[in-house]
This record gives structure tokens, sequence and C-alpha cells, in this order.
């Protein structure tokens, strides 16, 4: 077995902003005993080692550096698993108890126990489940470095935390932890539902679900750029026009007529990149016919360049969103530079500097 108590000893006093000497002051020390503990030339007393565990916030596993590994820790896992999904919650519940009081410091042990909790509180009704799922969700972000599921992090812990405040009705202590914990906005839409419904506060409750909906809208189109790309490797050109349609009808249900948005500036991206796929089928009218839409929006947009979202429906927004891509200083040089970079397509580009041409003159 190989511990790594010297690395986590100066990697949670970095953690918590101390230097050696404050260490040191900290549990009545030298500096020199705290420099051997993190070269690994000594280590602390086991009275130490408990207040430093309880000081750092973890266990004395993950202080140590001591990853559990024993198959009936994950048996009991596999067993309250199928015991949760059967609904099965006594003996889920009496299963849980045995296996935490074994092993009360094993992540995944921890974890699923109180996801099994929270389920029962909601099948059940008991409060009591909603409480011990929040004390063993708080249990086991002390025990976070044991994480080895990618799907499990301390942003999804803290949100079933908020969730579990909402199912006991805890409603702004709910929305407190939500927007303590909405990195990139991903909670906007709970937030903005919950300011809008059980807070009484709808027009506030909007500006939320605005940002939640331009979030979406990107990534929406960050997936169908992902799909086009993966379909031209494949040469998949039919599912490739047929994404952009599923595209191209989003945001053209956003925009609002009349009224200039950064969606314009995305239909004119997806409209050329389903030009240049109608171009690889072979079909050239229909190609031509789909980038004479590009031009017309393109120009329709130059006109009075607007990056924003102020103008898209249901947009709320108080102060302007603002997009930045990567596809042109304007719409028109911007379907340019992409033909130009794909292969054959001369005589896209050609019609293209044609009807440019023609709108100077």
């Amino acid at each position: 077995m190989e511990l790594k108590l010297s690395e986590n000893i100066r990697s949670f006093r970095k953690q918590k902003g101390l230097t050696q000497e404050q260490l040191a002051e900290t549990f009545g020390v030298t500096i020199g005993a705290v420099s051997k503990w993190e070269s690994g030339a000594s280590i602390p007393d086991i009275l130490i080692l408990m207040d430093m565990a309880r000081f750092f916030e973890v266990s004395m596993d993950v202080l140590l550096g001591y990853e559990l590994v024993i198959d009936s820790e994950d048996e009991y896992v596999a067993r309250i698993r199928t015991l949760r999904n059967e609904r099965r919650f006594n003996e889920a519940v009496s299963e849980c108890s045995m296996a935490l009081h074994k092993y009360p410091n094993h992540f995944p042990l921890v974890h699923h126990s109180a996801f099994m909790y929270m389920i029962a509180g909601i099948d059940t009704g008991k409060t009591e489940y909603y409480d011990r799922s929040t004390e063993l969700y708080e249990h086991s972000l002390k025990l976070i470095s044991q994480n080895k599921d990618p799907n499990i992090n301390e942003w999804t812990i803290r949100n079933e935390i908020a969730r579990l405040c909402l199912y006991r009705k805890e409603t702004e202590k709910a929305l407190e932890l939500l927007k303590a914990n909405n990195a990139g906005g991903f909670n906007d839409e709970e937030i903005g539902e919950l300011i809008a419904t059980e807070m009484g506060q709808p027009q506030e409750g909007l500006e939320y679900l605005t940002s939640a909906l331009v979030n979406t809208c990107g990534r929406m189109l960050r997936i169908t750029l992902a799909y086009l790309n993966v379909y031209e490797k494949l040469e998949d050109f039919e599912h490739a026009v047929d994404i952009c349609d599923m595209e191209l009808q989003l945001l053209r249900s956003l925009r609002i007529e009349g009224e200039r948005s950064h969606l314009d500036m995305e239909i004119v991206e997806i409209l050329t990149a389903k030009a240049d796929f109608y171009h690889r089928m072979g079909n050239k009218n229909t190609a031509e016919s789909v980038l004479k839409e590009a031009f017309q929006a393109a120009v329709y947009f130059d006109a009075a360049p607007d990056n924003s979202f102020d103008h898209i429906r249901f947009s709320r927004y108080k102060v302007s969103a603002v997009a930045f891509d990567d596809f042109g200083k304007n719409a028109v040089s911007g379907v340019l530079s992409y033909l130009e970079k794909q292969e054959n397509t001369s005589d896209l580009i050609d019609l293209w500097n044609q009807w440019t041409g023609e709108r100077e003159v």
C-alpha cells in the first residue's frame, strides 16, 4: 500500500493558502517539522493527523492518500443500486446503514447511498430520508478526491443538495445554492422557473430563462457544426443537409421579422454549409439556390449588423448579450472565406463574386 501523506499535506496546505510557518503555528510544531512532513522524512503523530484531517475537512483516508479498493464495498454499491431500482427502499436503507457503518469514507458508497436516500424520500415523502441524503452528499464532497466517475463532480453534488432543499420546501435556500453553483449559467432555467413560479417574480425569472435560451442556442449551433464536421469526414452529405435544416428551423423560429440579431449571422453560416453539401452531392441547381438564400441573408445582416440577442423572441435582457465567432468580419466576407476553404467550389465562388459585384454596382 502506497501512502501519499506528504504530497497531500503540501497540497491541502496550499489550497488553504497557508505557508509552512502558518501551518506549523496551527498545530504547535516547528517549521522544520512541517518541512519533514512534506518531504516524507517524517510523519505527524496520530493525534496531529486526526486534527489535521478535521482542519483540512477531509477524511483520514483522503489525508493519507489511501483509497479503499475492496470487493465487498463494490458489492454493497451494486446491491444498493439494485434495491433502489426495484423500489425496495426499506431493504435499501438497511443495506446503506450496514455498509456505511463499515465503510464510512468510501466515496462511491457514500454517493450512491445519498442518491438512494433522495429517491426514497421522493417515493415515500419521508423528510428524514432527505435529511440523510443531504448529510451524505455533504460528506461526499469531502471525499471527492476519490471520485473516478467523470459524470460526477462538485458541481453535480451541490446541485443535488439544492434540489433536496426544494423537496423540503426550502425554496429560498435552494435558490441561494443554485445561484452560488451557477458557473456558465447551467442552472439558469431552474433558477428562472423558481423565481417566477415560487418567488412570484416573473420578470426576473424571464431574465434567467432568456439567458438559458441564448446559451442553449449557442450550444445547439456548436452541436450542429460538430455534426457537420463528422458527416463531412464520413461523406454522409444527406444527413449533413438534414441537420442543417433542423438548425435553420430553430434559428428562424426565434427570429423577429424585421429585426436583426446574431441569429441572422448564424443562419448565413448554416445556409452556406448546406449549399456546400448539396454541391458535394452533385446537386448544382439546389446548391446555387441555397447559396442565393445565404447571399440575401448576408446582405440583409450586413446592412445593419447586430451581434446581440436583444431582438429575438422571448428575450428579456436588460444588458445586451453579444456573440463573437470566427465566421468572418461580416456575413458576406464570411461566406467567401468559407467557400475558399472547401474543395472544388470555384463555381460557387465565381457565382458569389458575381452577386457581390452586381450589388456593389
